[in-house]
């Protein structure tokens, strides 16, 4: 509901200010706000996507890609489980998460009947590139080492793309 979305904006704007009040180091400041911006929209946009997704007909599981790398696995009713979609959501190589493309995911599946993988790739600051371009590569080697029946196709939307197409 809009409601418990609410509850949790407030809940990380009152974790971002706590944040930015405990910085001490001044150079630190940009970090925090970048951190708070993020946390903001990521979660926001996570909240609406479970509350829109339509759960009773896709099924959501998350993927261990390698220790440090998951995903969203999702197939629609009745996905032809022999073909395999690895997607690479936007975002500005910086923004943005598997979860917040739950809905799109679901729709996704739906229109290609298949199973989508949606991967949850490293972003900076934390980590510069190439890490996005490395994650994208270990779950291009990941799927076909886990299917290699499976035919696996790669998409993605923006920033996501690039990495797609790079692969």
């Amino acid at each position: 509901s809009l409601q418990h979305i609410d509850d949790w904006v407030k809940l990380y704007l009152i974790a971002c200010r706590f944040l930015w009040q405990s910085e001490f180091d001044p150079k630190m400041a940009g970090v925090a706000a970048f951190k708070c911006a993020r946390a903001s929209i990521n979660t926001t946009t996570a909240l609406v996507a479970r509350a829109a997704a339509p759960h009773d007909d896709c099924a959501f599981e998350r993927v261990s890609i390698t220790s440090a790398l998951d995903g969203l696995s999702v197939a629609a009713t009745g996905a032809d489980a022999s073909r395999t979609i690895l997607y690479f959501h936007g975002g500005g190589h910086w923004l943005l998460t598997a979860d917040t493309y739950r809905r799109f995911l679901c729709r996704l599946s739906f229109a290609t009947q298949a199973r989508v993988i949606a991967v949850a790739f490293r972003k900076p600051p934390r980590n510069p590139f190439p890490a996005g371009l490395d994650d994208a590569l270990l779950a291009w080697d990941w799927a076909r080492e886990q299917h290699p029946e499976v035919s696996v196709a790669v998409a993605g939307d923006a920033s996501g793309a690039n990495l797609a197409f790079a692969l």
